[in-house]
Parts: C-alpha cells; sequence; structure tokens
C-alpha cells in the first residue's frame, strides 16, 4: 500500500523575508508498484525501548510559573465557569445553588474587582499578573474560598507607538483586527481551570485544565525514556507524513493529557495513543490528513483500524473534545513575526523548542514561556540582539523572567548527544539545508556544569505544583 501525496506545493515554500532565499524542498520521488521503490517502511516506536538510555491548590496560577490571567478571574464549579466581575445573583440564588448541587466557588473581593470601565479598556492594558504564589487552603467540596485580588497589579504598557496589527491591517489573511486577543485568549487558556466531573477527584487542586501533571508517579509501565523515544517517532512520522509543525506540537500535548488523566496504561499502547493523537490533531489543523490505513501502515500493522477508533473516541472523551489547547509553536511563531524576524532565526528557535518535546522534564512549563525562552535563546545564537520592549509588549514576559528558562534550554541542547544519543530524528532533520542547518549554529556556552540534571528551573517543574 502507498502513501498518498498530501502537499502538491512543496517545491515553492512562502518566503517571510525577502531578503532572505529559502532553499527549495526536496521533491519526493515518484513511485510504481514496485516493492523496492515503495516508501521505507519507519521503526516501530517502541521497538527498541529495551535499550534506551538508561499543591498546594491554587498555586498553578503564580508569576513564577510563568502564568498571566485577567483581573477579573473565575469562579470555579463542577460544572460551570462564571465570570466574577458581573455582578453575582442575589443571595436566594446562592443559596439555591449551593444547596441543589455540590458547588465549589472561588470569588474575588469586589472591593478589589475591576471596575466595568477598568474592564473594557484596551488591549494593550489587560494583562494581569500575580505577583507571589497564594497561601495554601483546604478546600472541601462544599467549601468557599475568598481569594483577594490585591496581589493583581497592571502591567505597565510597553513600546506604545509600534503596533505590528496595526501594521498588517490591509492584509486580510493576518486579521490584524482579532490577531492581539486571539494570543491573549490562549495566555488565558493556560490557566483555565478544570471543571470536568471525571476529574471531581482533582478539584482539590485546582489545576490548569492544559497542564500536564507528573503523570509517571501514575504510569508504573512507563519511563522518561519511553516518552523520549515516542516523541522522537512522532517527530519522524510528521516529516513522513508532510504534518504541519502545530500538528506535531497538538498530538504531543493530547499525548501527554491523556497519559496524565488515564493512570495504569500499558507499555503496548504507547505506539496506538501516539498514532491516535496525530489522527486527531490531523484532523483538526491539516487540510488533507493522513488516512488511518496510512498509520497503520507506518506502524506495521501493530494495531488494527478498530482499535484505532475506539482509541480516537476515548481520548476525544478524555478530553472533553476540547482541542483548543495553547501550543507553544503557535506563540513562537507569533513572537517572531512581531519582530519581524528572518526565517533562518524562527528555524533555529524551532530546532530548540522540537528537541525539548523529547524531554519530560519540560512538560509542565507554561507554552507562552517556552516559546518566549526557544526565541530569546535563538537571538542571542545568532547575535541579533536580545529581550526589547517589543518582545515584552507581546509576550507580557520580562526578561528575567525568561531567561533562567532560557539557560535551562540552553543546557538541555548541550546535553542532549549525552542523555539520548540515540535519538536523532530532530537532529538530523535541521541539519538539512531546507531548515537552514540550524543543528549546526554554535550553542552559547553552558552555564551549568555536566552534572546538572537536564530540566525547568525548580520553580517551573513538577515541584511548583
Amino acid at each position: 500500500m502507498m502513501l498518498r501525496s498530501r502537499n502538491g506545493n512543496t517545491a515553492a515554500p512562502a518566503q517571510d523575508s525577502n531578503d532572505i532565499s529559502v532553499p527549495v524542498k526536496r521533491q519526493a520521488v515518484n513511485t510504481n508498484d514496485d516493492v523496492r521503490d515503495q516508501p521505507k517502511r519507519k521503526r516501530v516506536a517502541l521497538s527498541d525501548l529495551s535499550n534506551a538510555s538508561s499543591l498546594s491548590p491554587l498555586q498553578y496560577v503564580r508569576v513564577s510559573a510563568g502564568f498571566f490571567v485577567e483581573e477579573s478571574m473565575v469562579a470555579v464549579s463542577n460544572n460551570l465557569l462564571i465570570d466574577s466581575s458581573k455582578k453575582s445573583a442575589d443571595k436566594e440564588q446562592q443559596q439555591k445553588r449551593r444547596g441543589a448541587a455540590k458547588t465549589l466557588e472561588v470569588k474575588v473581593d469586589e472591593t478589589q474587582s475591576p471596575s466595568e470601565e477598568q474592564s473594557h479598556m484596551s488591549n494593550k492594558k489587560r494583562f494581569s499578573k500575580l505577583r507571589e504564589p497564594l497561601s495554601d487552603v483546604n478546600v472541601s467540596d462544599e467549601s468557599v474560598v475568598l481569594i483577594e485580588d490585591n496581589v493583581a497589579e497592571e502591567m505597565e504598557v510597553e513600546c506604545p507607538e509600534y503596533d505590528f496589527d496595526a501594521e498588517c491591517a490591509g492584509d486580510p489573511y493576518a486579521v490584524s483586527m482579532y490577531a492581539f486577543d486571539i494570543f491573549k485568549y490562549y495566555v488565558s487558556r493556560e490557566v483555565k481551570f478544570i471543571t470536568d466531573l471525571y476529574l471531581s477527584a482533582y478539584l482539590r487542586h485546582f489545576r490548569p485544565k492544559f497542564r500536564v501533571g507528573d503523570y509517571l508517579k501514575v504510569q508504573p509501565q512507563l519511563t522518561k525514556e519511553m516518552r523520549a523515544v515516542l516523541a522522537d517517532w512522532m517527530v519522524e512520522v510528521q516529516e513522513c507524513f508532510e504534518l504541519n509543525h502545530e500538528t506535531l506540537y497538538m498530538a504531543m500535548k493530547l499525548t501527554d493529557l491523556y497519559l496524565d488523566r488515564v493512570p495504569n496504561v500499558g507499555r503496548d499502547d504507547l505506539q496506538l495513543i501516539a498514532s491516535t493523537a496525530l489522527f486527531v490533531a490531523a484532523k483538526f489543523d491539516e487540510r488533507s490528513p493522513p488516512l488511518i490505513d496510512d498509520f497503520m501502515f507506518i506502524c506495521e500493522d501493530s494495531f488494527t483500524r478498530e482499535a484505532l477508533i475506539r482509541m480516537e473516541h476515548k481520548m476525544l472523551k478524555v478530553i472533553r473534545f476540547d482541542l483548543g489547547c495553547p501550543l507553544s509553536y503557535r506563540f513562537l511563531r507569533r513572537y517572531a513575526r512581531v519582530c519581524k524576524t528572518d526565517m533562518g532565526t524562527l528555524t533555529l528557535a524551532r530546532y530548540i523548542l522540537e528537541t525539548s518535546l523529547m524531554f519530560y522534564e519540560f512538560v509542565p512549563v507554561s507554552d507562552s514561556l517556552m516559546g518566549a525562552a526557544c526565541f530569546l535563546m535563538a537571538i542571542r545564537m545568532k547575535k541579533l540582539g536580545d529581550w526589547n520592549p517589543v518582545l515584552v509588549k507581546y509576550t507580557g514576559y520580562r526578561l528575567g523572567e525568561v531567561e533562567p528558562l532560557m539557560w535551562r534550554l540552553n543546557h538541555m541542547m548541550v546535553m542532549r548527544p549525552k542523555v539520548y544519543d540515540r535519538l536523532v530524528t530532530a537532529y538530523n532533520k535541521y541539519r538539512h539545508e531546507v531548515f537552514f542547518r540550524s543543528a549546526a549554529v554554535p550553542l552559547l556556552d553552558d552555564v551549568f556544569p555536566t552534572s546538572e540534571p537536564v530540566g525547568p528551573p525548580p520553580h517551573l517543574g513538577f515541584s511548583s505544583f
């Protein structure tokens, strides 16, 4: 069985800069029915695993984790998200709600809530930051927790004279009227609380909906090395099918979310889970997604068509059909775009970000912060400058928040050949001239000793949960 061609316009990639000559992507060779000319079968993802190298409630929304929230916080119940900046219902209705269903409400002190006039202020001024973590609170199903909003502080508007979206107003494909709000919405989704009934046991922890926990604690059959092999294989499949990079990152996120929410997954099910995640992500993001038969072929029929369909149903149910998760790759592209960065620098940042997919330690880090740190590292490696007011304006992060993670990512890149010496798919991919030979660009000097474990700063890792 042959893989069908999915991209008929690969010979003329779009160029983001007029003075950058982008090499033409190599063409796929026409094949016939001869078995010798058929695509090379990819390795089974987990076939070489045996040789792989050897809350406090409410603390998730703190600034140390790189999260930002609106000045109007939300009230969380088992089935409902309520904007607490609006006028609360009368006491009778509140009592009925508490009596009818066991409701957990988180309210903002009304004396600290923003006025109606402030809630309609311009997009540039509506990000707020929690300056310090909230104190520990024991929460029961019927408790009411009052959160003081006196730690929220409005960010200073940076670089007001520069408006990238206004410059793109003439391009209808740039959706400049909505671009700022779209990414502000993605940032807000990083701290959207879980309210699903099937996760009622987690409600005591108030975990943000798309943030992945240390799920290896509930997956006794899985290891970090297994996940790294799986991520390396998913990058290979993305290249084989010529899928968008957004598809890869969404598939990786779906895989982590599934493993985080379904305990005791067997090792033999990993490839089926990853294939299903790629299949779902492709249907969400691709114009012409791969067929189920394509995944069966690439996995050498290690599962049946019916098994993948059943897993698709289960995965969508587990994530509550919510595919609008924030992705670090989307943030990275936005940051590079507003800075009018050349394609070579963006590709270098993509290489760093794609390498991080193999490292389980970086799973809990905010996607917006990961994109910012990879971009900072790329512009420093290319000696194109440093963090500036434009980046502060469009990322919401200052240098002191991004730089610690950037140095940890640099240490990750230095240690990658030693930690995962056989997992070279991303490295080989970005050595090619199509990707500007990004893997050959010298790394920054490592500020950590080789004995330092790979991972984010402690306040951004699993210990921050």
